[in-house]
């Protein structure tokens, strides 16, 4: 079974990656179920830095968390974004 599939069954630290491939494939217009934590943003969606912005704010918004653009701009994959927002939600907690 491929997991790409299986991916909205995720629950947990899984949520941070789960929005960020809805995100990322309704700004994109692609179908999440073709992206996973290894899609990086330039060279598997060719996403430009408006793109990746973009998927940062509504992050920020739905997750009550602020990234700055040093942090934004050193992230190349879906599974990167989902990491950094963990991070910064137990940041938050702190």
């Amino acid at each position: 079974m491929n997991p790409r599939e299986n991916a909205s069954e995720h629950t947990g630290a899984d949520r941070e990656l789960e929005f960020v491939r809805q995100t990322v494939a309704r700004v994109l217009h692609l179908d999440a179920r073709e992206l996973d934590g290894e899609t990086a943003f330039d060279s598997d969606l060719g996403a430009d830095s408006i793109d990746l912005c973009q998927v940062v704010t509504e992050a920020e918004q739905h997750f009550g968390i602020r990234i700055t653009e040093e942090e934004a701009g050193d992230v190349t994959s879906l599974g990167g974004l989902a990491g950094l927002i963990r991070k910064k939600q137990l940041e938050n907690r702190e």
